[in-house]
């Protein structure tokens, strides 16, 4: 199968008949298809990210598993960006997709995910999948990052207030 078909197949179920099947029934529809592309491995990645622009479809979410079983350090910054535009949203489901591909990817997503997290950070903004995803993967920089913050936090706390209360607004 063409890569193109691949990426058209996975498309096919975003519409009304594709919204009523259950993920046990879109997935046994798509798990062939995702498998050929992820065969295809780095070159799929470009059709794979236009999919996951589009929040809300079963196309998406086929992406998402594609995406991490490739492993693709080209990945790191589309899957960063549908949980930022999407963990607020109705779609945020797709966004625990989008973090297992990151804990996937792994090491070559540390960096940017520790970018993304001081910057959110910063901006008293906080994103679980992203913290989630960054806190899975087993590294130094991940430990020192985590314990600087719980250092910070335990020194000038008062520059924390009001996170709690963004954070419990998510559960």
């Amino acid at each position: 199968m063409q890569l193109n078909e691949c990426i058209e197949k996975m498309k096919s179920l975003d519409n009304v008949k594709g919204h009523k099947l259950t993920w046990d029934e879109a997935l046994k529809f798509a798990e062939p298809w995702i498998q050929e592309a992820t065969a295809y491995g780095e070159e799929a990645t470009p059709g794979l990210h236009s999919l996951i622009t589009v929040d809300d479809t079963w196309s998406a979410v086929f992406a998402l598993k594609a995406l991490g079983e490739i492993k693709s350090k080209k990945s790191v910054t589309p899957l960063i960006e549908f949980i930022k535009n999407n963990e607020e949203e109705d779609y945020f489901d797709g966004c625990e997709y989008a973090s297992a591909a990151l804990i996937q990817i792994g090491k070559p997503a540390i960096d940017f995910l520790l970018k993304e997290v001081k910057t959110s950070f910063a901006k008293k903004k906080y994103y679980v999948f992203l913290v989630s995803a960054l806190s899975a993967i087993k590294d130094v920089r991940v430990y020192d990052f985590m314990v600087g913050t719980l250092k910070d936090y335990i020194g000038e706390y008062k520059k924390y207030d009001g996170w709690f209360d963004s954070m419990s607004k998510l559960k």
